[in-house]
């Protein structure tokens, strides 16, 4: 009996291990956000004027702003860097 008790508190434990591990993954994942080339390209689209939503795709729970339209980055994969921008031709509007 006590090895059936041993083996239950044991299962309780490493449940308990796995669940504080699962809680403290799920913050790190998602404490990393935008990087700040991203922060800073969505506070530049604020004075922005898109009529057609051309801008669509920049989006804040994005990694990084380097899929998003008109944003040029370096070639490195595990740490990509806005190069350049590149709005031109896209019939946007720029407010003061």
């Amino acid at each position: 009996m006590e090895g059936v008790i041993m083996s239950d508190s044991r299962r309780v434990i490493v449940a308990r291990v796995i669940g504080i591990f699962v809680v403290m993954a799920r913050l790190v994942y998602t404490s990393k956000g935008l990087n700040s080339d991203g922060l800073y390209l969505l506070e530049f689209k604020k004075n922005i004027y898109d009529e057609f939503n051309i801008l669509g795709n920049w989006n804040h729970r994005d990694r990084t702003p380097c899929g998003w339209k008109g944003v040029n980055c370096t070639a490195d994969y595990y740490n990509p860097v806005m190069e350049s921008l590149d709005l031109s031709s896209m019939n946007l509007l720029f407010s003061k």
